[in-house]
């Protein structure tokens, strides 16, 4: 590793769980499909020339048309960080998660990735929020990507988040699996524990 990862950021590893391709969206994801977050206009060069180059997804809260435009004329997919905050009403968040689409962010962009989906059980009015929203997001923006990037809560114990499972898989076209990592505790063995348990939704 880079002394960069250690100094800039705290690394956290996520499961990538592809969904059904869907027809005719405005980017085609790349495969393999390596995501980072946290990029922004103000980062250390240091970071964006010596981590970003390792990821082919760039996720990050950039608005800048031309800071963007260079990323994405390296082959990589620009994924513009949007919130899912727990305490927002269902409009809201679909105001929240189409700005990016729908221009007024001042860049019209083709994915975005929601941080973070919470640990809301089925029936609870954010799971139902969460649900509603990204069902209107998606009929509004058909050919965009939607990236959801999930709590381990989620994973560990899928059936209690079916409702959100099942809106994730109609929905979304990558599952970002959480989990956090430490040289000396890295848990990437927690993974396949995940897929197994959220592998019939």
């Amino acid at each position: 590793q880079k002394p960069c990862i250690d100094e800039c950021a705290r690394v956290q590893w996520h499961g990538l769980e592809p969904l059904e391709q869907r027809l005719l969206l405005s980017a085609t994801l790349p495969t393999p499909f390596t995501f980072m977050s946290g990029h922004s206009d103000g980062m250390e060069p240091h970071f964006s020339a010596e981590v970003v180059p390792n990821f082919n997804v760039i996720g990050g809260t950039s608005n800048n048309a031309s800071i963007i435009n260079a990323i994405q004329s390296q082959g990589k997919l620009y994924s513009r960080h949007v919130s899912n905050n727990n305490r927002s009403n269902l409009s809201q968040l679909v105001s929240d998660w189409s700005a990016p689409f729908n221009g007024s962010l001042g860049y019209t962009f083709d994915a975005i990735h929601i941080d973070e989906i919470h640990p809301d059980t089925n029936g609870s009015l954010q799971s139902n929020n969460v649900i509603s929203a990204l069902q209107q997001v998606r009929a509004a923006y058909p050919n965009k990507a939607i990236f959801v990037w999930v709590r381990w809560q989620l994973a560990a114990n899928p059936s209690a988040y079916s409702n959100q499972w099942n809106a994730f898989n109609t929905y979304a076209d990558m599952i970002l699996q959480e989990t956090y990592t430490r040289e000396a505790n890295n848990q990437i063995n927690l993974f396949n524990g995940y897929l197994q348990n959220i592998g019939n939704y």
